[in-house]
């Protein structure tokens, strides 16, 4: 059976980030780290979603470069208009990405046991990733054997 996570594109970065803090060791310090891994893939293909975007509505010079206007801001092509790139840009964050670890189970198996069993205190942010993540392995983890 495939395992899958599934998160949103404006996630990955901070997911990323929140996963590299914890304190793990052994199997579940390779489980994140093969987790973050596939976050960082995701976060690339959403930056070259970005410049293609980015392609599609603003002005380039002779040697492929972006124009920026005296307003330190990218310049829009003839008859393209900022709502519809705030509208691209918005679709784009907004995109599900997901992540197929079955190759990974065992790996992140022992991440989703060290999060359940998680010792440190967290707030803020840290503890909505904690959440994310958390629920997220759940429903790939839950009721199996350890």
């Amino acid at each position: 059976m495939t395992k899958t996570l599934e998160f949103k594109n404006f996630q990955i970065v901070n997911l990323a980030n929140f996963l590299i803090k914890l304190k793990l060791k052994n199997l579940a310090s390779i489980g994140r780290t093969r987790l973050v891994e596939r976050l960082s893939e995701k976060a690339k293909e959403q930056d070259k979603d970005a410049d293609e975007i980015r392609g599609e509505y603003f002005q380039k010079d002779d040697h492929g470069k972006f124009v920026v206007g005296k307003d330190s801001k990218l310049q829009l092509l003839e008859g393209k208009k900022l709502e519809d790139v705030n509208k691209a840009f918005d679709e784009l964050t907004d995109s599900e990405v997901i992540i197929e670890f079955t190759e990974y189970g065992k790996k992140l198996k022992a991440l989703y046991d060290a999060l359940v069993n998680y010792e440190y205190e967290l707030s803020g942010s840290d503890a909505e990733n904690y959440e994310l993540v958390l629920t997220q392995l759940e429903k790939n983890f839950e009721g199996e054997n350890k």
